[in-house]
């Protein structure tokens, strides 16, 4: 049963002003203690009856953010930090399925998943990559972290470019290059990046821009003292980039 239906012990969607209206459910929920958290289980439980029904789950956890989660306690952190990691594991899911080119599908399921991809550009696409931005500035975790830069090389290969390659978002990955926690997650980024398809003078554009952050960073050279993750960091990028400069030159 959903918390919906625990919430009131009803039909979720009933007709406006009855016992069973979405408004009253919602308001329910949100002045219960723990509607916020039973509508987070359920969301990452998939304990859903409608798509109807997650909007309304997803209204009373935005009420709480807004108003209490300012004084949440560690348990409760945790606990949004799984609903946000639920989030990208969910968009990774999405790429795994409508895109994956590792995947053999019928000219029908081709053609529907080329639709989804084009109703994403056109709908929702310049949000997802704004709450990837909020993930990579704002939380400290990092898992989520990490789950958010391979969603970005899932993603980069068939969004707009420009909506990751600017001096807003790059900074951000750049930054997590140097980090031992998330360093093998922004490589992998970088990489899918570099490597999406593009005419060849951008691509160099952008490969040589990006290099020469990553060169003044430090990223890509190593010395005798550099620790094991300093050198694979280094090696992995050098050879992501020089594998694309070669595919660049013979085309």
């Amino acid at each position: 049963m959903t918390a919906v239906n625990t919430a009131l012990n009803g039909n979720p969607f009933g007709a406006p002003g009855s016992i069973n209206d979405p408004s009253k459910q919602t308001q329910a929920l949100k002045t219960d203690e723990n509607g916020w958290r039973k509508s987070t289980d359920n969301i990452v439980a998939n304990n859903l009856s409608t798509d109807e029904e997650h909007f309304l789950l997803l209204q009373v956890i935005e009420d709480y953010l807004a108003r209490r989660y300012v004084e949440a306690d560690a348990d409760s952190v945790m606990c949004i930090r799984n609903l946000l990691s639920h989030w990208i594991q969910t968009l990774l899911a999405i790429d795994s399925e409508v895109v994956d080119r590792d995947i053999q599908r019928s000219k029908t399921v081709f053609d529907r998943n080329t639709k989804i991809k084009d109703f994403m550009r056109d709908l929702c696409i310049p949000q997802i990559v704004q709450s990837w931005w909020t993930i990579l500035e704002r939380c400290s975790d990092t898992t989520a972290q990490c789950l958010c830069l391979d969603a970005v090389a899932a993603f980069v290969d068939w969004i707009d470019v420009e909506l990751v390659a600017n001096d807003v978002f790059v900074p951000l990955v750049i930054a997590r290059l140097g980090n031992k926690d998330t360093s093998e997650a922004a490589v992998r980024a970088v990489s899918a990046l570099i490597q999406k398809g593009m005419p060849p003078s951008k691509k160099l554009s952008l490969v040589t821009a990006l290099t020469d952050v990553m060169r003044s960073n430090h990223l890509i050279s190593v010395n005798p003292n550099s620790d094991y993750e300093d050198v694979l960091r280094a090696g992995s990028l050098l050879s992501a980039v020089g594998s694309v400069l070669i595919d660049t030159y013979h085309k």
